[in-house]
């Protein structure tokens, strides 16, 4: 074989070999189509979810498969009057009632958690009455004060009883009614049965005042002079008798709780007294002070 011969065919497959080199390497640079794997599953960690008026809590949920390349989703929220929820998750609560709380792939699958949102319980630990012996009237109605721990328990439900319903009564409100003269107990229970406490009360006939008197409708003194006046409270058999004394002008005259007026300067002055049963009964005297 001609020697030039054989070095021209060399050269033509050294240009043969570079060619399928540069294709093979323009091949392996060619970017791969991305493999997609859609989500085939979403569920949140619970079905309900308890929350009270004011406070926050995050829902956490589960894609499958776990190599699901596009792991994008959407929160909803059935009612925003009773709740709230961020991009993250973060569900607030606004306002009791009930609402729906949604997550929904790229894909259109969905998952759904109930929301409940309801008054803060808090527990009650103890009851009692406040301390002394009550009086009530007959025939007057007054409310039983309750004394619950903590002060700020959500559990206040009770039930009262009277131990005796001759002398008084005594509703689930509180409200206790003087039926006759005598002393009755009155029991509190909380409904769960757990707490209770007991208070005795006394009820008393009471006689009120029907006028109130000073023996003097007028009062004549030198300056410096005393005198003790005297009040009269009827019926005699009222049950409060205790009148106030007063002076309309202490620059005038004084006096005290015994009735006893004291003369201090020239001038006039009302000597009235008060029952304490009833503020409207008043009396006046009218005093005069002179050199």
């Amino acid at each position: 074989m001609n020697k030039k011969l054989v070095i021209y065919l060399c050269a033509i497959l050294a240009l043969c070999s570079c060619s399928k080199k540069d294709d093979d390497l323009k091949s392996d640079n060619k970017p791969k189509e991305p493999i997609i794997i859609e989500a085939k599953s979403i569920k949140f960690s619970k079905d309900v979810l308890e929350l009270n008026p004011g406070y926050k809590e995050k829902l956490s949920y589960t894609i499958l498969p776990e190599n699901t390349t596009n792991k994008d989703v959407e929160w909803k929220v059935s009612d925003p009057k009773i709740a709230s929820v961020c991009p993250m998750g973060g569900v607030s609560a606004k306002a009791i009632g009930e609402c729906v709380i949604s997550v929904e792939t790229s894909n259109g699958l969905k998952a759904e958690c109930k929301l409940l949102v309801k008054k803060r319980v808090i527990p009650i630990s103890g009851i009692a009455f406040p301390e002394g012996k009550p009086v009530l009237e007959v025939g007057k109605v007054e409310r039983m004060p309750l004394l619950f721990t903590p002060e700020n328990t959500t559990q206040r439900e009770v039930k009262f009883k009277s131990s005796d319903e001759n002398i008084l009564t005594v509703e689930d409100s509180g409200l206790v009614t003087g039926i006759a003269p005598g002393v009755a107990e009155v029991t509190v229970t909380t409904v769960n049965g757990n707490f209770s406490a007991k208070a005795k009360i006394e009820v008393i006939e009471v006689y009120h005042v029907r006028k109130v008197y000073i023996t003097k409708d007028c009062l004549e003194l030198k300056i410096g002079e005393s005198e003790t006046l005297r009040a009269i409270v009827t019926p005699r058999y009222a049950t409060n008798k205790k009148v106030i004394w007063k002076s309309s002008n202490t620059k005038v005259a004084k006096v005290d709780q015994d009735g006893k007026v004291v003369a201090l300067a020239k001038g006039k002055a009302d000597i009235i007294i008060t029952s304490e049963d009833d503020n409207d009964k008043t009396y006046t005297c009218e005093l005069t002070v002179v050199d």
